[in-house]
């Protein structure tokens, strides 16, 4: 491909330049190919799934007891806002709900982890998460404690010991996971919710769901009192219903009490809050591995937003080709994998990564209660037997990847770019979907979510419907330290995209 004036030369296969507009147009162009491949998908998207009379996994006769007509909580209580100095201005979050997943601490509670031999086995706790504690000193009041995937190691939202929450934009859906009852609580009686992002915990589940959510830097928000899974990957998150509130939790939680890792570090961030990003790389593999309405969230953001990226300021990047250019180790793994897809071998390596991480966090807990019957799902064991065969020493070729994909990455994010892309393949699946079906889905939106798993960046999710579609998500991801960006690029630009996506999709469907 030919390089345009102006643009940033990182491999000359990589790149093309166009305005913002054409580069939303480019992004529809194959929608003939895909468009009868993803017919039976739109069919159920615009009924919201079937009904969920009878879809939802079997409650053990060790479950919790359904609190809420969502099934996102486990726990209702109180959790006061701190007080207020009578002569303190407002707070970010004064008069604000929040959730938060049981996998933080609270004083005086067992926080469950999502399975039941978890919650006996460990004992009451004698502090609250830092996090939970920063939200009621912003003015913000919690109302409980949200169900979660079994130990964080599922995106699904589903469990099988306390089943799945409803999914109130999409019925007999899946709502996501891990921090499925979190993001299902935004639509009931909180406002805001605390969640946990390792391999897209809170960005998936927002996508499902419909609501907005945020994944920030890795380090940038404390986790002090939250159950470790994968700690090189943990990140606290949170939802909102909109953007506003989104925005004021990142006031109240970024690098309050944090202690970032040198290598995501937001003081080396070469940005400084208030300001919007003035270019966007729209990554096109990310993009092919979508169905037509997913694909219609970035060119709702590309065609909606062409005023504010004139021509030469919108690139489309094929990300995979640019990592296995310029990440050497990346590379040697895609070779020893057999794989010439680089977003495929990113995807491979933060699955083992993750597996290895979270068999030397909790393999010795999960040894001793394995042999229990029904102590553990079906998929959390398939999960942890293989986490328990990742030798350590097969990791370090991977670790070296994960660094030099950080950098590389790092080099593009500058403090003015973003990368765009959906944040989900598609619809959520349903609930009953064959297990082959489940792990297809699963298997694309790692390939989507590994991104900023492996680096350590934020991103912001931004939910999207249409006539019943959905709900499908945007994302927009940026380097480390950017928390601030993203959180205004979402104030300032998300009723827009929102707005323009029902006519794009619109527009593409009633096309011949």
């Amino acid at each position: 491909r030919q390089q345009s004036p102006g643009a940033t030369m990182v491999h000359p296969a990589a790149f093309v330049v166009a305005g913002a507009s054409a580069i939303g147009a480019f992004i529809l162009k194959k929608r003939k190919a895909k468009k009868k491949k993803s017919a039976s998908s739109s069919e159920d998207a615009k009924r919201g799934g079937d009904d969920a009379s009878g879809s939802r996994p079997p409650i053990a006769s060790s479950s919790l007891a359904r609190v809420d007509p969502l099934g996102a909580f486990v726990e209702r209580f109180a959790l006061p806002a701190t007080a207020k100095d009578a002569l303190e201005p407002d707070r970010a979050l004064e008069g604000v709900s929040f959730s938060h997943k049981d996998i933080f601490h609270v004083r005086g509670k067992v926080a469950g982890f999502g399975n039941p031999t978890w919650r006996a086995t460990h004992d009451v706790s004698t502090s609250t998460a830092r996090a939970i504690a920063l939200l009621r000193d912003a003015g913000a009041s919690g109302v409980g404690s949200t169900h979660m995937d079994e130990l964080a190691y599922s995106i699904n939202g589903e469990n099988a010991h306390y089943g799945a929450p409803v999914n109130p934009n999409a019925r007999g859906r899946i709502p996501g996971g891990s921090s499925s009852g979190a993001a299902v609580s935004v639509c009931g009686e909180a406002t805001l919710a605390l969640g946990t992002d390792s391999g897209g915990s809170v960005r998936v589940p927002a996508a499902c769901v419909g609501v907005f959510g945020f994944r920030p830097t890795h380090g940038s928000v404390s986790a002090h009192g939250v159950i470790p899974f994968a700690p090189s990957f943990d990140t606290v998150g949170w939802f909102a219903r909109d953007p506003k509130t989104l925005a004021a939790a990142g006031s109240a939680l970024l690098s309050k009490g944090a202690h970032p890792t040198s290598a995501s570090d937001p003081s080396s961030s070469r940005l400084s809050g208030g300001r919007l990003p003035k270019r966007m790389l729209v990554l096109e593999d990310a993009i092919d591995a979508c169905v037509v309405e997913a694909q219609c969230t970035v060119a709702s953001a590309c065609i909606a937003l062409a005023d504010d990226f004139p021509e030469g300021s919108t690139t489309r990047l094929n990300l995979g080709k640019h990592l296995l250019v310029t990440c050497p180790s990346l590379r040697a793994v895609a070779t020893a994998e057999q794989t010439e897809s680089g977003m495929d071998v990113l995807r491979v390596c933060f699955q083992l990564l993750m597996a290895g991480e979270a068999w030397a966090t909790h393999g010795a807990w999960y040894a001793a209660h394995a042999g229990v019957k029904d102590a553990f799902g079906q998929g959390t064991r398939k999960r942890m037997d293989a986490a328990s065969k990742v030798a350590p020493e097969s990791l370090a070729l991977m670790k070296e990847a994960r660094e030099e994909v950080r950098a590389s990455l790092g080099a593009l994010l500058d403090g003015e770019t973003i990368f765009v892309m959906p944040t989900t393949p598609g619809p959520a699946p349903k609930l009953d979907a064959p297990p082959e079906e489940n792990e297809a889905w699963r298997r694309k939106t790692l390939t989507l979510t590994c991104v900023c798993s492996m680096t350590g960046f934020p991103q912001v999710t931004i939910p999207m419907t249409c006539d019943n579609k959905g709900p499908y998500a945007l994302s927009f991801i940026a380097g480390a330290g950017q928390d601030a960006m993203l959180l205004d690029a979402a104030r300032a630009w998300s009723t827009s995209i929102m707005n323009a996506f029902p006519m794009i999709v619109k527009a593409e469907m009633d096309r011949p």
